[in-house]
């Protein structure tokens, strides 16, 4: 997923980044589904596609998400011990759900690893849809889901979200875009966010790791309970601790005008390679089309590199001494253009 933002504006007065955002630290896998399913925490654990297709993001930048069907569409991660966090753990993910399962259980499955709740070796974590947190299997309810975050053994609700898990409003509504994040705490809770608001917190009775591959679009370990998900997955994240306040309003954050251009910088020019160490080259696909002002940063906002008053058609960025990571490239053309890149330093 690729932001579109204006470039005259200050990198940090957009994100409006702050010391206790650091979206690097403890990331175990990051999909941003820009164009492929690789992983880009540079932990290796790149999805295997099984059908789903890349489409728009929340963004409408095209091959920047992945559509599933709802009945067969899924990708899969093999096992590794960074998907298996044995303390403190988060995970986020946006998504645009187009349809509900209307298989026994009526779940809808986003992300899972292990067995799920409902099966009798309870070894797991998902973020999926229910329609309650209890009795998922009586009747189809299609007006009331709810987002659930799932780690392992989830008991009762505590404390003042018990009201929040009863009534747990708004619903999911389909063809809107949702940003979900879970995460437990590595002692006795979890909780879950739905667009930056705390929706409620569970206490966890149960604390293993499992050996399953970790699965998108689907809950591969029990054929009764599949749970296929209908739509559109994007900015899937993994970390092995909990994220703060801070950094889940910056990740579900829409702040970034979206306005100026829907163009993306491949749209114009070519970035090779990427991923990359010591050079990043920019080339020009139009001999009129000229490269007036760049700027490097990285996801905590700070500018590492920038140039202005350009007139060129090639440009060779230095990387050798940058810290391995993901970074976003801000190009301005001639004719006006304000582009971004994301770009994976290794």
């Amino acid at each position: 997923m690729k932001k579109v933002f204006l470039f005259v504006l200050v990198f940090t007065s957009i994100f409006q980044v702050n010391a206790q955002v650091n979206m690097n630290q403890g990331l175990q896998l990051y999909l941003p589904f820009s164009g492929n399913a690789q992983d880009a925490s540079g932990n290796g654990n790149n999805g295997i596609i099984s059908g789903a297709t890349l489409t728009s993001d929340e963004n409408n930048i095209p091959n920047s998400a992945y559509y599933f069907n709802g009945n067969s569409d899924h990708i899969s991660i093999p096992n590794s011990n960074s998907l298996n966090p044995t303390g403190a753990m988060s995970i986020c993910v946006k998504v645009k759900m187009q349809g509900f399962y209307d298989g026994f259980c009526y779940n809808n499955v986003i992300i899972a690893k292990g067995a799920d709740i409902s099966t009798s070796n309870v070894s797991h974590y998902s973020i999926r849809t229910s329609q309650t947190l209890t009795n998922d299997c009586n009747f189809e309810d299609t007006t009331n889901h709810n987002f659930r975050f799932d780690y392992n053994g989830n008991g009762n609700a505590t404390g003042p979200a018990i009201n929040a898990v009863a009534n747990n409003t708004p619903h999911v509504a389909l063809n809107n875009w949702d940003c979900i994040v879970g995460i437990y705490d590595g002692d006795d809770s979890t909780r879950i966010y739905v667009n930056g608001v705390l929706r409620y917190t569970l206490e966890v009775t149960n604390k293993q790791i499992n050996s399953d591959e970790l699965t998108i679009g689907y809950s591969s370990t029990s054929t009764l309970y599949p749970f296929w998900f209908k739509g559109v997955i994007d900015e899937v994240r993994i970390y092995d601790r909990a994220i703060n306040q801070d950094e889940i309003n910056y990740y579900c954050s829409k702040s970034f005008p979206e306005s100026v251009s829907q163009l993306t910088l491949s749209d114009h020019f070519q970035v090779f390679p990427n991923p990359t160490h010591n050079v990043l080259n920019v080339v020009s696909n139009q001999s009129n089309k000229k490269i007036q002002a760049y700027q490097l940063s990285n996801m905590q906002g700070q500018v590492i590199s920038k140039k202005r008053n350009l007139t060129t058609s090639r440009l060779k960025i230095s990387t050798g001494k940058l810290t391995a990571g993901i970074y976003i490239l801000e190009l301005q053309s001639n004719d006006n253009l304000k582009l971004t890149q994301r770009v994976i330093i290794d």
